[in-house]
């Protein structure tokens, strides 16, 4: 049996590995592909603190794959541009309304090659 957690340390996504007895026995690193689904809201006092910076500037968020921070885009605020590159619509928690620059910063044969595409 396991379970999905953060890592102490680094934040990341990590699976709690238990023995037979229901004791932990170690945790090991998840794959992006079911890290990408766990949930990773901004902490809320985190996201209001950031939110009152922001009032009366030009913002632009530059987004990244990084699963320990990068769901904490500012998604539909208003007066912020948001911006991301690459494949980055194949992340679960990448709602593509919300962003209002997409850079592709790949080789063009590699999102033009005729490729079954799953995500993380």
């Amino acid at each position: 049996m396991d379970e999905a957690t953060k890592c102490p340390v680094c934040g990341m996504p990590v699976r709690i590995v238990y023995r037979g007895d229901g004791a932990a026995d170690h945790y090991e690193p998840m794959q992006l592909g079911d890290a990408a689904l766990i949930p990773n809201p901004c902490p809320p006092a985190l996201a209001d603190y950031l939110r009152v910076k922001r009032l009366g500037k030009k913002t632009v968020a530059l987004v990244g794959a990084a699963l320990n921070t990068g769901p904490w885009y500012p998604g539909g605020e208003e007066g912020v541009e948001i911006w991301t590159c690459n494949e980055m619509h194949a992340i679960p928690w990448v709602k593509e309304e919300h962003f209002t620059r997409w850079f592709q910063l790949q080789p063009k044969w590699s999102f033009t090659t005729d490729i079954e595409f799953k995500h993380w």
